[in-house]
């Protein structure tokens, strides 16, 4: 007996273990509920009421144009089809990339109609017509999701009284109705994306001048934790300015080369203000090389409060420009930077006089550079703001912007798996003979992600909102005495959903859910019970795709790191070889380009860490930062003038430039072949050469000074105020190559 009670104990205790478990995880999600729902639905900006409004006219006067005639099924199936057509609209987008996609998107809207009404007669031929359509549209982005909506819903409508033809010429009209009421004011909003990304990238760049304040705050105290604490601000903000700029870049690129003939023919004035905003950055990021290799040298602060203001002046100057295209705070910041100026010159002869290291002298001449080639930049950016952005009216030309077209082996795999759940659930309905089995499978399709993490994001709040919206939907529908109370429900819902639509994914899921359902079965006379089954159909759709996501994800993309990894090295060593070769034409694409192929790194790892079980390895995290911080060296030695053109005193630099990038591309090649053995070992034998050229060139300088020729351009003095502006920064450029090379080629990292 004591044998069989010590057994129940022990079984006890092991159930009571995982029940305590589940017991603890289910407390604690409960407990992080109200925080996740705060976030989730939280408004991270003014909604956009006026192209609400416009939206939700355009389809409402639809609606009840049919209402009021008598031709409610006509006026339903233009306003299905401008409410899908309008997915493919964005108001940040310039208006001629906006008249294209509307377009476009209106004609796969018309043949997916087209099709699913077609197929209507034929179920199991339907099965495979929407499988092949949904992996078109997940495949290639210029289709996308809408005509795989536009075909499943027409397929489930039943039989056409007026014809296919009619369906989907009623599809059309709708769509051009909405593409004309959202393209309505053309003529006056026509540039408002353009000058909205150039308004953010310049005040991105005036928080990144601000950041000034933070670095003197942690070089007036020994804490290392403020001093950590202000890197990481810098990071953040230098993040942000260089996002904000890919993004003007961007918004250039399709108000002028993606429109133009012949590049002659443009106003050049949007260029010119993405050249000052890019000069801008450069030279920031530049002069915080260089100020941490001042402070590294001496312990006199008084040129740290003149640098200071003059950033500030600087930042206030842009954010005038930006945000009022008034250029009134220029005058102020050129007189900051002429203050600065006349410190520095009171410290240069303070070096001459041997009160300072000869080296701080140079180093604040190349900060005082840095800050003047600011405040002409701001200045040029001020005067093309006060000035207009222009760019001349052109008609929209039908030519895919670069890169929109992109696909890559995880596109393909996603289509593949978004073909094989259609499929599955198309012939669950067709089985079940279920009329709404429409929502069930409208859900897997709009809610499976080209990502794992992304589709569980999706079925969460996002399906839980469906959930909401469906059932409002479908008691609207059950409660609403006639199609003219309906359509006004309609008009308000997309009112407000559409002017959150931008600003968060789930509130409009919280409204388009219910207004998508009511235009779908706008005709249909619907009970409680169809109601009831409407969500029930949301919510097991949720369900399957979170079930085939989790087993039909392929685990392949740390296969494909390395390649990235590989490529993010490679292009940082040819950024680095074109500053030792001297072609600095080169430099600032380089630049770039090489902040591509990291942005490309990240987003390879975030995939990474979207697959079931997928984790990125930290080595990975750092090397991306590491690959940053060598691209902010280069642009420091970017700023250093080259020595007397007469004179080959480059070559110590260029020696240590050289063998940073050869260890950068054996690293890459190491990471390729995946055999580790056999870098190169020069660098710090290239950085003592450098340190005993300066010495020598330090000692030939106070010889020359103390002749007399203090103030003269000799090309000694030229040679060491590149050697000695370079030092410290060459230094900074070699650790940061080493812990990116030490973190590509770590253990952990070799596991992808």
């Amino acid at each position: 007996m004591r044998g069989v009670s010590g057994a129940l104990r022990r079984a006890r205790r092991a159930v009571r273990e995982p029940v305590r478990r589940v017991a603890d995880l289910a407390r604690r999600a409960w407990e992080a509920l109200p925080a996740s729902l705060r976030e989730a639905y939280e408004v991270p900006g003014r909604p956009a009421w006026g192209y609400g409004a416009l939206c939700g006219t355009a389809i409402c006067v639809l609606l009840l144009a049919g209402a009021l005639t008598g031709h409610v099924r006509e006026g339903s199936t233009a306003a299905l089809g401008a409410y899908l057509t309008s997915f493919a609209d964005d108001p940040a987008m310039p208006y001629g990339r906006r008249a294209r996609r509307l377009l476009r998107n209106n004609l796969f809207i018309m043949i997916g109609t087209g099709v699913g009404s077609l197929v209507e007669p034929n179920p199991w031929i339907a099965v495979p017509v929407v499988a092949l359509i949904a992996a078109a549209g997940a495949y290639w982005n210029v289709i996308g999701l809408p005509p795989t909506l536009a075909t499943i819903l027409s397929y489930f409508q039943g039989p056409l009284p007026e014809g296919v033809l009619l369906h989907v010429e009623l599809a059309g009209i709708g769509g051009l109705w909405i593409t004309g009421i959202v393209l309505l004011t053309w003529p006056l909003r026509r540039l408002r994306p353009l000058r909205s990304a150039f308004e953010s990238a310049g005040l991105a760049l005036a928080d990144l001048l601000d950041s000034a304040e933070l670095m003197a705050d942690s070089e007036q105290t020994d804490d290392a934790e403020r001093a950590e604490e202000a890197d990481r601000e810098w990071e953040a903000r230098r993040k942000d300015a260089e996002d904000a700029l890919a993004e003007a870049r961007v918004a250039v690129a399709h108000y002028i080369a993606v429109e133009r003939e012949e590049e002659d023919e443009d106003d050049p004035t949007p260029g010119r203000m993405l050249d000052a905003l890019t000069r801008i950055f450069h030279e920031v990021v530049a002069m915080r090389i260089l100020r941490d290799g001042v402070t590294g040298l001496t312990e006199r602060r008084d040129w740290v409060e003149d640098l200071d203001e003059a950033a500030h002046a600087q930042a206030e100057a842009l954010r005038d420009a930006m945000c009022r295209d008034s250029p009134r705070g220029v005058p102020k910041a050129l007189a900051c930077a002429a203050r600065f100026a006349d410190r520095v010159e009171a410290i240069r002869r303070s070096t001459l006089s041997g009160d300072e290291p000869l080296a701080v002298g140079a180093l604040l001449g190349q900060i005082r550079r840095c800050v003047d080639r600011i405040g002409v930049a701001t200045r040029s950016a001020a005067l093309i703001s006060a000035e207009g952005v222009a760019v001349g009216p052109r008609l929209p030309r039908f030519t895919a912007p670069p890169g929109t077209r992109h696909k890559g082996p995880h596109t393909a795999h996603f289509a593949l798996r978004l073909a094989v759940v259609t499929v599955c659930s198309m012939v669950l309905m067709l089985v079940l003979h279920e009329e709404f089995g429409k929502w069930f499978v409208v859900t897997v399709v709009a809610n499976l992600r080209p990502t794992f993490g992304d589709t569980v994001e999706r079925v969460l709040f996002p399906v839980m909102g469906t959930a909401i919206g469906a059932t409002a939907g479908a008691f609207m529908l059950a409660l609403t005495p006639g199609h003219v109370t309906l359509a006004l429900v309609i008009g308000a819902l997309a009112v407000v959903g559409y002017a959150l639509r931008t600003l968060s994914h789930n509130w409009w899921t919280l409204f388009g859910t219910p207004l998508s359902l009511l235009l779908a079965d706008y005709v249909i006379p619907l009970s409680w019970n169809a109601a009831v089954l409407r969500v029930l159909f949301t919510v097991a759709g949720a369900a399957v795709v979170f079930v085939a996501a989790r087993w039909l994800w392929p685990r392949a993309e740390r296969y494909r790191v390395s390649d990235r990894l590989a490529d993010m090295l490679e292009e940082h060593a040819r950024l680095v070889r074109a500053l030792a070769d001297q072609k600095r034409r080169d430099v600032a694409a380089r630049v770039e380009e090489a902040a591509e192929s990291a942005q490309r790194l990240d987003e390879s790892l975030e995939r990474l860490g979207k697959e079931p079980g997928g984790t990125v390895p930290e080595p990975l995290r750092d090397a991306v930062d590491h690959a940053a911080r060598v691209r902010d060296d280069a642009l420091a030695l970017y700023a250093v003038p080259a020595p007397d053109p007469g004179a080959d005193e480059s070559a110590p630099t260029s020696a240590v430039l050289d063998a940073v990038a050869d260890r950068l591309e054996a690293t890459a090649d190491a990471v390729r072949t995946g055999d580790h053995g056999g870098l190169p070992d020069d660098l710090d034998e290239a950085l003592d050469a450098l340190a005993t050229h300066v010495e020598d060139l330090t000692e030939q300088r106070l010889d020359e000074v103390a002749e007399g020729a203090a103030e003269e351009w000799t090309a000694i003095r030229y040679a060491y105020t590149h050697a000695a502006s370079a030092h410290p920064t060459l230094e900074d450029l070699v650790t940061n190559a080493s812990r990116l090379s030490k973190a590509a080629m770590s253990k952990e990292a070799a596991i992808v």
